[in-house]
């Protein structure tokens, strides 16, 4: 396996997820072992959320953790958008208002929601520090993000058999179910490149988030990071 990402990475993620848009819910069930619907929940609990507050759900895919919070809190507004036309289509039965959306270019005003959440997204963004920057601007004063993405594997027993996993496995199954080896290389390649836990918390502050913490997933393949805007409306 290369350590090297693509090149132009955004053309080439939103290729091949959009070859693999019909099976990627599959295959994240698959994946985790049908964890990652309680990891989402742990990402909907960080954000605090009241009735009536409105949520923006940036690189939502088919909507499934924007359907989680419609049940979860169905008095909330939520918001779902991704850059991926084939990744929302996919989720087009939900009833949910999709829209088009770059985390790089945010097209609504600052100070105007009160939650950010993602998913598998931050990796997948060569310049995320200017992404956190954005959703930083359209959170209102006291608003949260919340984000729940891969880690790279800690130093631990478990760590040989977790890379086996990842570099072997996934891409196989990946293969088998979509057809796409591409993608679930690149998935792996990019989840253990991203930044670590630690340090992604460290730039969430960085970049302007109060109160920020994280709490890894099972086995520490995953993260959920949160951080608040600050009620003097910094960003």
């Amino acid at each position: 396996m290369t350590d090297h990402l693509p090149a132009d990475r955004p053309a080439f993620v939103h290729r091949e997820f959009s070859r693999i848009s019909r099976r990627y819910e599959l295959m994240n069930q698959i994946m985790t072992f049908g964890m990652v619907n309680g990891w989402r929940k742990v990402a909907i609990q960080k954000l605090q959320l009241l009735p009536g507050m409105t949520v923006l759900d940036l690189g939502a895919g088919g909507g499934q953790l924007a359907d989680l919070i419609r049940e979860i809190h169905p008095e909330t507004r939520i918001y779902p958008s991704d850059f991926n036309l084939p990744m929302m289509k996919a989720g087009v039965n939900t009833g949910l208002p999709f829209s088009v959306v770059d985390a790089l270019h945010i097209p609504i005003e600052s100070n105007s929601v009160d939650g950010v959440v993602c998913a598998f997204l931050l990796r997948n963004i060569p310049n995320y520090p200017q992404a956190l920057k954005e959703i930083l601007r359209v959170l209102k004063p006291g608003g949260v993000f919340s984000c729940l993405d891969t880690t790279p594997p800690a130093d631990n027993l478990m760590k040989p058999l977790i890379r086996l996993y990842m570099r072997i496995a996934i891409p196989v199954i990946g293969s088998i179910l979509t057809g796409r080896f591409g993608a679930y290389d690149y998935l792996i390649r990019s989840s253990e490149s991203f930044t670590p836990a630690k340090q992604l918390a460290a730039e969430f502050g960085s970049a302007g988030f109060d109160r920020v913490g994280f709490t890894y997933m099972q086995f520490q393949t995953a993260a959920v990071h949160w951080g608040i805007k600050g009620t003097t409306g910094n960003g």
